[in-house]
């Protein structure tokens, strides 16, 4: 595009100068019966000044546009790069709460049964924690560096993220029961595991292959 419009700036302007002097310099109006003089030299200086100054305003708005296209894109790989950074802490945190050795070891003894989610440390730590970076997430979503739709995707990996962990840490032995109740409900979790997972291993792979295409461009 840039291209294009040099090559147009070429020869609207450089050429019909070219033309101007060649006619002047070898005096071809004289040999076509014209008279030199009826020539509009202040017309044409006038044109030309124009001209330059229409060209200076084409460079500085190309030189200008691509600076911001340059800051677009560094601040989408950035974007990028965090939430990149939040779905892997999301799958490493996924793998400790699914080993179930971990989870009745080192996390389960930690928790209040007795209080609900929000008042559990243990349980508010773990689903909080690959979340950090969200108040700039938000920052880059409204500066447009995330498009709605991965934005979107966000929230429903936090959401599906969130419920799970609560799921997995409140139900930690239900795998230890062979009732048509607990099979029901170690479906449900099964299923909402597979659902986090699969958006995660989704997310990621996009975001990897994102980041990858801007570094080999960069």
């Amino acid at each position: 595009m840039r291209k294009k419009v040099y090559r147009v700036m070429l020869l609207v302007g450089i050429f019909p100068l070219m033309i101007f002097i060649l006619l002047d310099y070898l005096d071809i109006p004289s040999f076509m019966g014209l008279h030199v003089t009826a020539l509009n030299y202040d017309l044409f200086g006038a044109v030309l000044n124009a001209f330059v100054v229409i060209v200076l305003y084409f460079v500085t708005f190309i030189i200008v546009d691509k600076r911001q296209i340059i800051n677009d894109e560094n601040a989408k790989q950035a974007a990028s790069i965090l939430l990149l950074y939040t779905y892997k802490q999301c799958k490493d945190t996924l793998t400790l709460v699914n080993d179930q050795k971990v989870l009745d070891t080192y996390i389960v003894p930690k928790v209040d049964f007795d209080k609900t989610d929000v008042d559990s440390l243990v349980t508010m730590n773990l689903k909080n924690m690959p979340f950090v970076e969200h108040s700039k997430i938000l920052d880059f979503a409204t500066t447009g560096a995330i498009d709605a739709s991965r934005l979107e995707r966000y929230y429903q990996i936090m959401n599906r993220y969130k419920s799970y962990i609560s799921l997995r840490i409140t139900f930690f032995d239900i795998y230890n029961y062979n009732g048509s109740e607990h099979i029901e409900l170690q479906n449900t979790i099964l299923g909402k595991k597979y659902e986090i997972e699969s958006l995660l291993t989704r997310e990621i792979k996009a975001l990897e292959e994102f980041v990858s295409a801007n570094e080999n461009i960069s």
